[in-house]
């Protein structure tokens, strides 16, 4: 089934014609089927259709349509300004994705893409690179040496007055520092205004100014000048892609700021303009060719690549009214998300994931990643299991014996083989076949293979006393509808445990896109405590104890002298800083699906005492442990 893609463009006049030029190119070759929304009775501020038509030539018919709203997978947000209000409006399951995009429309969408420098404290860019811009074809072999031709052009919307005005100024300025023979050309709109205009040191020529009017194919006859004057904007990249000299006089702070980001030499005044065209034009030339993209790329081949999976408004289906969630970090391949109200950050992924969990994922990535395979490893994680199982009973009811315990994402059963040891009956439930025939026939314990995401497999064995997730969790995309038949796999008063990467660790707490940067691409969500607390709630489940474990005194501070280390594990010990966590969550309400707890009763668990001591893990790694009310 064909893409569906929305176009929603800048339709505004006075914001020039860039915008709607770049989404007629768009329109040829993105892959979908593509509507271009433009209300018919906009209101006298904003382009008619038939006007949008006239400008993107007769090669372009866009599919208008009224309303933002309908079912599309993708959104491209191509404004100049965008509303808080109207990114609310916009399709609730579609991945929008942002063109230079302004703030608010920044913060919330789900992939950008930066064509034009930002300006300085803007919120990042997945993907910023000029050369996405539609740059013309026909480009100078080498830079000008010397001005024999300029442009003096503002846009697809020329402001006649002031073109005139500023043409003016050039030739005066190439009069003054003695360059002759230099033709001036200024774009005008009505020719009726197309007059001479007084300058100093006489009335410009017929041959000193050459009127011309609105063209769709200027950016092909760029290359025929030796400078362009204009404003920050498209057609001054097209200029530069063409080897072009330029300076910049822009009409106000927000393009003057935009035109410094770029490194483009900028004018604040005619009187400035005039410096730069005669002695400073090697500035204008030495800049220039540093802010020309380094290559041209393909816009619409980046689009048509995006994986466009359905908007996640929340994944714990906490989001209340709001439809889109704040961005935190941005990366070329996906973006994370703060969800609120609950502040669970999960991702969003754009390319394609080949997450392998074959034989491989528990060897080869294993031993890459620890120095050993995972079942090197086993007895390590055995104890680790042992110490686990051991502080989960203390939560569960006392007169129970032999309760019964699911371990998803079980792997080849070192957590199984500790909680058997511990008098469980143990199932375990796994997706790699060859984990699942390790655990039945080296340790003849129960497993059955499947799909994380259908547990219907295991339910008909429960409901269970005990759940557990080592390191799972996490993997999961769709924790509103996972959590739910989590608790339904429960019996009342049920514990449900889990560790997880910990998004406030000393790791997240020195620099959160670092740690986010170095995350799984196929580690969908990334919690903390208060988090969980809240997410565990919704769900119907009462956080009854946290351990925060992998303390690492050495991310502290690559510099931090050994001697130090004791003292920094003390510190992360006392302080949780740890980069890893888990958690012991009792069923203990209905779930509560409208954000007011609906609980069945007061739990005869609550108040128990927590843990005592903070004594080693089995592989040598401190812990903090906290009973939590």
């Amino acid at each position: 089934m064909p893409r569906r893609i929305l176009l929603i463009v800048e339709h505004r006049r006075g914001h020039g014609t860039g915008h709607l030029r770049r989404c007629a190119a768009l329109l040829a070759e993105l892959q979908g089927e593509i509507s271009w929304f433009l209300p018919r009775d906009r209101g006298a501020a904003w382009y008619t259709r038939r006007e949008v038509s006239e400008i993107l030539g007769p090669l372009v018919t866009p599919r208008w349509v009224e309303t933002p709203r309908g079912d599309y997978d993708l959104v491209l947000v191509d404004c100049r300004s965008f509303s808080e209000g109207e990114i609310e409006a916009l399709p609730p399951g579609a991945v929008v994705a942002g063109l230079d995009a302004p703030v608010p429309l920044r913060r919330y969408a789900s992939f950008l893409v930066d064509a034009l420098p930002a300006p300085p404290g803007s919120p990042p860019a997945n993907v910023a690179d000029p050369g996405f811009l539609p740059l013309p074809r026909n480009v100078r072999s080498e830079w000008p040496r010397r001005i024999s031709r300029v442009l003096v052009a503002f846009g697809g919307e020329p402001r006649d007055e002031h073109v005139q005005d500023v043409a003016a100024c050039v030739v005066a300025a190439s009069r003054r520092q003695g360059l002759s023979g230099v033709i001036v050309e200024a774009l005008c709109g009505d020719p009726a205004l197309r007059k001479n205009r007084p300058v100093q040191g006489g009335t410009p020529s017929a041959q000193d100014i050459r009127w011309i009017s609105p063209r769709p194919d200027l950016a092909e006859t760029l290359a025929d000048y030796d400078l362009v004057v204009t404003h920050f904007g498209l057609l001054a990249w097209e200029a530069l892609w063409a080897r072009v000299p330029v300076i910049t006089l822009n009409p106000g702070r927000y393009h003057r700021l935009l035109s410094r980001a770029a490194g483009i030499a900028t004018a604040r005044s005619r009187r400035e303009l005039s410096r730069l065209i005669g002695k400073g034009y090697e500035l204008v030339l030495e800049r220039s060719r540093a802010a020309r993209p380094e290559d041209k790329r393909s816009l619409p081949d980046l689009l048509n690549s995006l994986v466009l999976p359905r908007r996640v408004a929340s994944p714990s289906g906490a989001s209340g009214r709001r439809v889109h969630q704040r961005a935190i970090a941005r990366f070329p391949d996906r973006t994370f998300f703060r969800n609120s109200p609950d502040g669970l950050v999960f991702l969003q992924n754009f390319v394609p994931q080949q997450i392998d969990y074959s034989e491989d994922y528990f060897f080869s990535e294993y031993q890459a990643q620890y120095g050993r395979t995972y079942l090197e490893d086993f007895d390590s994680i055995a104890r680790v299991g042992a110490r686990r199982i051991a502080d989960i009973l203390k939560y569960l009811r006392p007169s129970q014996s032999a309760p019964s315990l699911l371990d998803i994402g079980c792997a080849f059963g070192p957590f199984l083989a500790a909680a058997s040891r511990a008098g469980c009956r143990v199932l375990g439930f796994e997706i790699n076949g060859e984990a699942v025939r390790h655990v039945r026939e080296n340790l003849g314990l129960e497993a059955c293979q499947g799909d994380l995401m259908n547990l219907e497999e295991v339910r008909a064995r429960g409901p269970f006393d005990i759940v557990t997730l080592w390191y799972v969790i996490e993997h999961i995309q769709d924790l509103d509808a996972f959590l739910q038949s989590l608790h339904s796999l429960l019996k009342p008063g049920g514990i449900l445990a889990f560790s997880t990467p910990h998004g406030r660790g000393i790791s997240a707490r020195r620099s959160l896109r670092t740690f986010l940067s170095n995350s799984p691409r196929d580690h969908y969500s990334v919690w903390d405590i208060p988090s969980a607390r809240r997410v565990l709630k919704r769900h119907g489940f009462s956080l009854r104890a946290v351990r925060v474990t992998g303390h690492h005194p050495e991310r502290f501070s690559s510099r931090l002298p050994a001697g130090w280390h004791p003292v920094f594990l003390a510190l992360s010990r006392i302080a949780g800083l740890g980069d890893t966590f888990e958690v012991i969550a009792e069923r203990s309400h209905k779930p509560d699906f409208e954000g007011k707890p609906q609980f069945e009763g007061k739990s005869e668990f609550e108040g128990r005492p927590g843990y005592a001591g903070r004594p080693e893990c089995a592989d040598g790694e401190a812990e903090t442990k906290r009973a939590v009310d």
